[in-house]
């Protein structure tokens, strides 16, 4: 990350569910940056990916049937996809 003050970086997240009925694409293409001493506030219907979104973050998604399959996210330096579940 360039900015100094770039606390949360995510770039081009995409979150699918493996289901009987097919591929469902929960989170397309998310991308969003958190700076010092700002807030997000995330709104939006009801099943537009939201929660989802926050829980591919903290690798709360289970797999199978989710997974993560692209983009990424840094909180600071340290890659947000990469770590563990323990992390």
């Amino acid at each position: 990350m360039n900015d100094v003050n770039r606390v949360l970086q995510v770039d081009g997240l995409r979150t699918e569910f493996h289901t009987l009925g097919g591929v469902v694409r929960a989170v397309n293409g998310v991308s969003f940056h958190l700076d010092r001493g700002e807030v997000l506030g995330v709104v939006g219907e009801s099943g537009c990916g939201k929660s989802v979104s926050v829980m591919s973050l903290l690798q709360l998604i289970p797999n199978p049937p989710g997974r993560i399959v692209d983009g990424t996210a840094f909180l600071g330096d340290r890659d947000l996809l990469a770590m563990s579940q323990s992390e």
